[in-house]
């Protein structure tokens, strides 16, 4: 299934498989992937997800082969109500799988701390989600605010610390000594 309807190779869907199981190789857990991998395809087909973007989306969260294909229309849209455009929405996913395994509040939270405590505006935040969607599962607590805080303390005003996150999300990504 993964070899013929996305185009993988048979050792890329082997290893696939074996990285959707948490439990690893010899685990007693059984599943349908066909049953599981049909259904969630189709759900993302929905979204003009092209196949390539499918394949990135699995093969970047392998884990997505145990979940159901009903928890995608609700993550998407959620990106939607964000302003993502449709057609950039397979972009976005592949870009950033995870998104799928959070919670529409911890999505939603993710984007609240952004306007609210880094000062983006609604067209930043389309424009960052769009361009960099990581930023939706990094923690406020625990990754972001610790490097809103040095750049504070830097001197920085909280519309510098926005221009600057709205230009380069990445910095989130960052440890404190890069910056």
């Amino acid at each position: 299934m993964l070899v013929g309807r996305l185009g993988m190779t048979a050792e890329a869907a082997a290893k696939v498989v074996l990285r959707s199981d948490d439990n690893g190789p010899g685990s007693s857990w059984d599943y349908d992937v066909v049953g599981v991998l049909n259904p969630f395809l189709e759900a993302l087909a929905t979204y003009q997800v092209s196949e390539a973007q499918a394949r990135a989306i699995i093969t970047g969260n392998p884990s997505l082969l145990r979940r159901s294909e009903k928890l995608i229309p609700e993550k998407i849209e959620v990106l939607l109500s964000l302003g993502v455009p449709e057609d950039r929405v397979g972009r976005v996913l592949s870009m950033c799988p995870q998104i799928l395994n959070y919670t529409t509040d911890a999505l939603r939270a993710s984007v609240m701390f952004l306007q609210h405590d880094v000062g983006l505006d609604d067209v930043q935040v389309t424009r960052l989600l769009s361009s960099f969607p990581r930023v939706l599962v990094y923690s406020g607590a625990e990754n972001m605010v610790p490097k809103i805080r040095m750049l504070r303390t830097l001197g920085w005003s909280r519309a510098d610390v926005a221009k600057t996150v709205a230009k380069f999300p990445q910095i989130f990504g960052m440890t404190l000594e890069n910056i």
